[in-house]
């Protein structure tokens, strides 16, 4: 699930949702907050998409560049969501796993969880950006202040989420201090029994970035907008945000 609020991260996540962190506070760049509602001192860059021609916008926090916006390129497996183009302007486009990293059934089965990827892998990234490892999403947490510990997992930190288009008023003390403006993008999922159906859901009220790194063989870890690293099945389709070469 999209962990939608703070609380109810810290509460759900243990040790056995996360792998204890591989990254020293100790070796990584502070950031310092560089954007208030009235101010921005963020370094921003752009990319631009050889594909498609679209243009991203970029932001270095600490030592990592990042894409401020989430990726819109089109594949053949790629959604918007509620398979709206509205949404896809606003949010960009929805990933599963094996498209985000850039594999297809051949390598990793029908149900898409027979497979791994390499730690750092281009995937549906532009050229010279790649899918962001778990150890990369855990410099980034500890860059703008979040933490780890082995009861909680990682820190909820507001600092990384966008001031607008969040449907609920779900962090009360920090919104978007170092431009990486993480949008409510939601995502869609696969059912888990018969009397499910796949569906969309949680847009307006969370969202979570694909790493490259994979857990089960049929899970993979991705970081939900309050820096929690969490373990989804690789068959939902959610966000991506690449990070520089």
């Amino acid at each position: 699930m999209i962990y939608s609020s703070c609380a109810e991260c810290e509460s759900s996540s243990s040790v056995s949702d996360v792998e204890q962190n591989s990254v020293s506070s100790s070796s990584v760049t502070l950031a310092k907050p560089c954007k208030t509602d009235s101010t921005d001192t963020c370094e921003y860059g752009s990319l631009t998409d050889a594909r498609d021609g679209q243009i991203y916008k970029t932001v270095k926090i600490g030592d990592q560049w990042w894409m401020a916006e989430n990726l819109n390129f089109k594949t053949n497996r790629s959604r918007c969501y509620n398979d709206s183009l509205k949404y896809c302007e606003t949010y960009g486009r929805l990933y599963s796993w094996i498209d985000a990293v850039d594999m297809n059934e051949s390598e990793c089965g029908d149900t898409g969880y027979l497979c791994s990827a390499p730690e750092v892998t281009q995937g549906v990234c532009p050229l010279g950006w790649h899918l962001p490892t778990k150890t990369e999403f855990e410099t980034l947490v500890l860059a703008v202040g979040g933490s780890w510990n082995e009861w909680n997992g990682w820190s909820c930190h507001g600092s990384l989420v966008s001031i607008a288009s969040w449907k609920k008023n779900i962090y009360s003390k920090k919104y978007d201090e170092f431009g990486f403006a993480a949008l409510p993008a939601g995502h869609w999922k696969v059912a888990q029994h018969r009397k499910e159906r796949d569906r969309y859901e949680y847009e307006g009220e969370g969202t979570c970035f694909w790493s490259a790194t994979d857990i089960y063989d049929f899970a993979a870890h991705c970081m939900t907008e309050s820096g929690y690293l969490n373990n989804y099945d690789k068959g939902y389709a959610t966000s991506v945000r690449c990070i520089k070469d």
